[in-house]
């Protein structure tokens, strides 16, 4: 399963079955991404895939040097579960 990320929709996604489960974000500064929403078809949900989109979406964070406001309260609890993306997080 590849997470793909297409900067111009401000998005980071996966497709499953003709389907996308995605991650979506805005660019608040040059240095801080707002993780705004996560979100999985119903037919997709429970097979790991909003975790893998964020996943990929802080690490493109940690790789280009960003900041993360975690919005989404699915990337907030992601971000609590996983100690090594804590500080991405821009309060």
């Amino acid at each position: 399963m590849k997470v793909k990320h297409d900067q111009e929709k401000k998005r980071f996604f996966v497709e499953v079955e003709g389907k996308e489960a995605e991650l979506t974000y805005i660019v608040e500064s040059d240095n801080v991404l707002n993780y705004k929403s996560t979100f999985t078809p119903t037919e997709l949900r429970g097979k790991g895939l909003a975790g893998e989109v964020t996943k990929a979406a802080l690490e493109f964070a940690k790789q280009n040097s960003k900041k993360v406001k975690p919005s989404c309260s699915y990337v907030r609890d992601y971000v609590d579960k996983h100690s090594e993306y804590q500080n991405l997080v821009v309060k």
